[in-house]
């Protein structure tokens, strides 16, 4: 089982990757947009938590994953 922190780290570095910027100064509340993740990157990361923790997301799980808290949420509730 993965802590809150583990998922936090991992979630961090992967919107890093796929945005391909430093998000670690990055308040967990603050939207995507001003991160610069558009919605081909939020399908990307949909994919790695369902790989990574199993987690299936639909459309509608895509469209309330608003701020990197939201993906946590999601995840914490799920697992």
């Amino acid at each position: 089982m993965y802590t809150k922190k583990e998922i936090e780290s991992q979630i961090i570095e992967l919107i890093s990757d796929i945005s391909e910027q430093d998000i670690s100064y990055a308040d967990i509340d603050t939207p995507f947009t001003d991160l610069g993740v558009d919605s081909l990157m939020a399908l990307e990361l949909s994919v790695h938590i369902e790989r990574e923790y199993d987690i299936y997301l639909d459309e509608d799980d895509l469209m309330k994953l608003t701020c990197i808290n939201d993906v946590f949420s999601i995840i914490d509730d799920r697992l």
